[in-house]
């Protein structure tokens, strides 16, 4: 337990959390930028570190909500990705993490490559 609270000190005396969780929303929003450049409807969702990406036009707020977002879409989305260099989880049901690796630069080359992926959607 002592090491547990001595490392969320450290994170929090460091900054660490405050980087990922500015990270994470220059991720998400880049992300939801490029789907609507390319007339995509999605609905990114995240909590800290983690995030998901429904293929919905509404909030997913619930299991009902997610069971109607289209997963046709985002196996082709995963594909495009796999395609571009970029692994994300296989199911839209499955969650993404950000970590201290995840920087500018490989938020940029991600969204960079979902625009072309949405794009390819359109």
């Amino acid at each position: 337990m002592t090491a547990g609270i001595e490392t969320l000190r450290t994170i929090a005396e460091t900054g660490v959390w405050a980087a990922i969780e500015s990270a994470g929303k220059r991720f998400l929003h880049g992300l939801g930028d490029a789907a609507a450049a390319a007339g995509v409807s999605i609905h990114p969702t995240r909590a800290g570190t983690m995030f998901g990406l429904f293929f919905t036009e509404f909030p997913v707020r619930s299991w009902e909500d997610a069971k109607q977002a289209d997963t046709e879409r985002f196996a082709a989305f995963h594909r495009a990705m796999l395609q571009r260099g970029v692994y994300f989880a296989p199911s839209q049901f499955e969650t993404g993490f950000l970590s201290t690796v995840h920087g500018d630069a490989e938020i940029e080359t991600t969204v960079a490559a979902a625009s072309e992926a949405f794009a390819a959607l359109a």
